[in-house]
């Protein structure tokens, strides 16, 4: 599902955007779905941004480690 949303984005910024903001929509629709507060789908918004930022430094860390080796 990521590499065909990566698929889209050009360049690494453009990656970056995606991956976060998916993770951050993911989390919110969630909460949304969950019927929560406010304060707290604001809340998973954010985990959200901070998980896919997360995600993608991992990402990024294993292509460099597979272009190295």
């Amino acid at each position: 599902m990521f590499a065909t949303l990566t698929e889209f984005a050009s360049g690494s910024a453009g990656t970056i955007v995606v991956i976060t903001g998916t993770f951050a929509g993911c989390a919110r629709t969630i909460a949304i779905l969950r019927k929560w507060p406010e304060w707290r789908i604001e809340w998973m918004t954010a985990v959200g941004f901070v998980v896919g930022a997360f995600a993608m430094i991992l990402l990024v860390c294993a292509d460099a480690f597979l272009k190295w080796s």
